[in-house]
């Protein structure tokens, strides 16, 4: 019995992290904070420049004026407007329909109150 050893168990399954697929077209990505967050904080920070893909696991972003290596799996797509679709966003903003005057004034009511009108 001495000389009998457990037999080590296979391992078959290889982990794989999900990788967006706009990840390799995007100019610039949010960064995973891998830290112990507060209630209200945001759990990435971004959104930074990618500066060159390092391998098929590492980018090289802009981080604080440094370009750092950083893992896949951290890393998320960031989709920005550019300058030019949020001035068209202040536009149309402006151009809210305002409600019409020309409509009569029409009684309010409120729940469980009668209203009368005069004849």
């Amino acid at each position: 019995m001495k000389d009998v050893r457990a037999t080590p168990t296979a391992h078959h399954v290889k982990r794989r992290a999900f990788v967006h697929k706009e990840l390799d077209t995007c100019t610039h990505v949010f960064l995973r904070v891998d830290r112990a967050r507060g209630p209200l904080e945001s759990p990435y920070e971004g959104p930074y420049q990618i500066l060159r893909r390092v391998s098929d696991s590492l980018f090289q972003i802009r981080l604080r004026e440094e370009a750092v290596n950083i893992p896949i799996e951290r890393l998320k797509p960031a989709f920005t407007e550019t300058l030019a679709e949020c001035e068209t966003a202040w536009d149309d903003s402006d151009r809210l329909d305002k409600p019409s005057t020309s409509r009569p004034d029409q009684p309010r009511t409120y729940s469980r109150k009668q209203v009368k009108f005069r004849a």
